[in-house]
């Protein structure tokens, strides 16, 4: 499909990168986007987020649910590439906007802490238990 678009020199499919190569990739990129029709959680949008970098993922309910309905990013109808093409649009050419989405990204990625969720996890358990 690259090569029919005529844009392989500017798409670059990176597969098996270690964990360290694969970070650097993420704090390198504008923007984060997943297109998913189907996941089961969604944790490389929170690992996007966790570098700062705005997202645009599906709108599917997983998705909607991880983030929050968005915060730190955008959602775009499912199979619909214009409204994708317009968020992109928008990241790239709203400064201010990409910032905004930027810090809240950030603040999302937060309330995934492994700390809590452990807690959180543990306090389940506990309460099966009883």
């Amino acid at each position: 499909m690259c090569h029919n678009l005529k844009i392989s020199n500017k798409v670059n499919f990176l597969k098996n990168l270690k964990r360290g190569e694969l970070i650097k990739q993420i704090k390198a990129a504008q923007v984060f986007c997943l297109p998913s029709s189907v996941e089961g959680f969604g944790i490389a949008t929170i690992e996007a987020a966790a570098a700062g970098l705005p997202y645009i993922v599906s709108d599917i309910e997983i998705f909607k649910e991880v983030t929050k309905n968005g915060q730190g990013g955008l959602l775009f109808k499912l199979d619909d590439i214009e409204d994708l093409s317009k968020k992109l649009e928008k990241f790239i050419s709203d400064k201010n906007f990409y910032k905004q989405k930027s810090d809240e990204a950030r603040k999302l990625s937060l309330f995934y802490d492994w700390s809590k969720i452990a807690d959180q996890t543990e306090a389940v358990y506990k309460n099966l238990v009883k």
